[in-house]
């Protein structure tokens, strides 16, 4: 059955209305739905809305809700804080992302990223839309959390780095082979750490292991951005 995304679903509601420029387009001239046609709508946030097409005009149409089902997050919550690579590299890696079911995304600057997006920048709502549609197409009931651009720094001083497990694939120094390290992993938090092509400095790898990361290796072939970060979180959700 066709998706639909609605960021707000009022939980009592027996009718929802489309106003979405980008949802009515889906709905209207991609999908084709006419009204009586059924489609099920999502907010990202675990509800799930049966409902039927009912009238439309040039800029919204509404939705006659048939049935809903709320679900709950799974147990393990994993959070991808990625070094920013090149624009085409980094949608790939937020599609494939919320495919592979991560729960937040931290677009981060490291000394060594040549990317470096303003967090004000207007490149914000086209991450969410990417997220969206993956999110739909994968038929995921819980997209990604999509955080400001932050520095390292940041990162490591945020929530999400002092709650849980810290995996920091590196291409140097001591390190656990992935699977060893997510075989270890006791907590229901995980936050990976992914590096720019050149990899984290040691002085940035050196402040995330003093703060309890754990250095891991992917393996003897040097990977791109998008490859270690895919290779970690298809682990992890063999695991989880």
């Amino acid at each position: 059955m066709h998706r639909a995304y609605l960021p707000l679903i009022d939980p009592s509601a027996l009718v929802l209305k489309v106003t979405d420029p980008d949802e009515v387009h889906h709905i209207r001239d991609v999908l084709r739905l006419k009204p009586g046609a059924e489609l099920e709508v999502v907010d990202g946030k675990g509800a799930l809305v049966r409902a039927s097409v009912g009238e439309a005009d040039r800029s919204s149409l509404t939705l006659k809700v048939l049935g809903r089902t709320s679900f709950t997050p799974g147990v393990m919550e994993v959070c991808l804080a990625c070094a920013v690579p090149k624009r085409a590299k980094f949608e790939t890696i937020l599609e494939k992302a919320t495919e592979l079911g991560v729960d937040a995304i931290i677009p981060m600057i490291t000394d060594r990223t040549e990317v470096r997006p303003r967090a004000e920048g207007s490149y914000a709502a086209r991450w969410e839309r990417v997220i969206v549609s993956a999110g739909k197409q994968s038929k995921r009931l819980f997209f990604p959390k999509l955080y400001p651009v932050m520095s390292f720094p940041d990162v490591l001083a945020c929530p999400a780095s002092g709650e849980g497990q810290v995996l920091i694939p590196w291409l140097e120094g001591e390190r656990v082979p992935l699977k060893k390290a997510v075989d270890g992993i006791s907590g229901e938090k995980v936050l990976v750490l992914i590096g720019p092509e050149g990899d984290f400095t040691p002085e940035e790898a050196a402040s995330a292991i003093a703060k309890g990361a754990i250095p891991v290796s992917l393996g003897e072939a040097v990977l791109r951005v998008d490859t270690a970060a895919l290779a970690v979180l298809s682990v992890l959700k063999m695991t989880g």
